[in-house]
């Protein structure tokens, strides 16, 4: 952690570049998916949160080690394979007891985080008919399928 002294906005340059630096990832995240305005603004503090997650991953091309390119959560890491964008579309299971056979199974829902202190392919998801996030590890992913609304994806 870096100490500064107070107020002495000199000192300061690198946290408000960073700072500015994440709003920028944050807005490009937000803009790379098909949200409407409202719901952009919903998810905005989601999308700070897991830039700040991603910020923490390491690369080094100059000596890379065996764990540069992974994400700490606090109890695991987030290896590559778990890694997917912000707003990727996933269908996500159902939890009902009794089911029945012609019933919808999952939800589509959009990715818009990681799960802290979980397990590492737990996800924060977006579902849009409620408005509400959920925390699952029960998703399947649709591939490319990013830009595509619910709508589109049932015409299809």
């Amino acid at each position: 952690m870096e100490y500064t002294a107070r107020n002495t906005p000199q000192q300061n340059d690198h946290v408000e570049r960073a700072i500015a630096t994440d709003r920028t990832r944050r807005n490009a995240m937000l803009e790379n998916t098909s949200f409407s305005s409202s719901e952009k603004r919903l998810l905005r503090a989601e999308a700070t949160q897991m830039v700040s997650q991603l910020a923490q991953i390491l690369v080094s091309t100059i000596q890379p080690t065996p764990a540069s390119h992974l994400l700490p959560t606090g109890s695991g890491l987030i290896l590559p394979k778990h890694l997917r964008k912000f707003g990727q579309v996933g269908y996500v299971t159902t939890k009902q007891k009794i089911k029945g056979k012609m019933k919808p199974r999952a939800k589509i829902m959009y990715m818009v985080g990681y799960a802290k202190n979980r397990a590492p392919d737990t996800y924060w998801m977006y579902n849009p008919t409620k408005g509400s996030i959920v925390l699952t590890r029960d998703v399947a992913w649709i591939k490319n399928a990013t830009q595509q609304t619910p709508e589109s994806m049932d015409a299809n």
